[in-house]
C-alpha cells in the first residue's frame, strides 16, 4: 500500500504542475473538475455537450447543484467553456483557444 500512496503522490504533483503550465491553477477544484468533465465528454471532438450529461458526469456526482452552477458560470465568464453562438444555456464546449498548450 505504501508504494501505491507514493505513486499517487507523484501523480498529484505532476497534475498540479500541468495545471500551472496550462493556467488552470487559478481555478477552484470544483471549476477544474467541471472543466475536466466537459473535456472528458467531448472526447477531443470539440462537440457541444448537454448540460444534463455534464451534470451527471462521475467527477461531478458529489457536487451540489448550487456549486455546479456557480462553477459553470465562472468557467463561462473566464471563457474556458462556451455556449453555441446565439444560445445561452443547455449546450457547452471547452474553449481550447483559451487553455495554453
Amino acid at each position: 500500500m505504501n508504494g501505491k500512496i507514493s505513486t499517487l503522490a507523484q501523480l498529484r504533483i505532476l497534475l498540479e504542475s500541468m495545471e500551472q503550465d496550462l493556467g488552470l491553477s487559478k481555478l477552484s477544484p470544483n471549476e477544474r473538475d467541471l472543466l475536466y468533465a466537459a473535456q472528458s465528454l467531448s472526447n477531443d471532438s470539440n462537440e457541444f455537450i448537454r448540460s444534463d450529461d455534464l451534470r451527471n458526469h462521475p467527477l461531478l456526482k458529489s457536487m451540489t447543484q448550487p456549486t455546479y452552477y456557480r462553477s459553470l458560470k465562472r468557467l463561462l465568464e473566464l471563457g474556458f467553456i462556451e455556449p453555441p453562438s446565439g444560445k445561452k444555456t443547455g449546450l457547452y464546449r471547452v474553449n481550447f483557444g483559451i487553455v495554453a498548450e
